[in-house]
């Protein structure tokens, strides 16, 4: 992956967790109460409209190849999926494409 594709996207994460999200979509449902039991432990669990899809696909795919902090908790392949399901359904239009999420 691109180095510089790498640090924009760990900044853009560092600022969301610092400044705070915006609430969680639907967060009675399983899948934002699993987000936030497996994401949340270590820091605040970032709303999936705080940024667009194409960004959080870039993170996910980051830490599903092991650039995640070493205290995460493992996350099974149905709960990946999970969580990027829920992340899609509720992340901002992508401003490049907005038809896409």
């Amino acid at each position: 992956m691109n180095r510089r594709v790498l640090i924009s996207t760990l900044f853009i994460l560092y600022v969301t967790i610092l400044t705070g999200c915006q609430s969680l979509p639907e967060s009675d449902s399983k899948n934002a109460k699993l987000y936030v039991a497996k994401c949340s432990g270590c820091h605040k669990a970032p709303s999936p409209a705080d940024h667009p899809y194409k960004l959080w696909d870039r993170l996910f795919t980051m830490m599903e190849r092991g650039y995640q902090h070493p205290d995460m908790p493992p996350l099974s392949q149905k709960e990946w999926l999970t969580i990027r399901e829920y992340f899609q359904k509720y992340a901002l239009p992508d401003p490049e494409n907005p038809s896409k999420p």
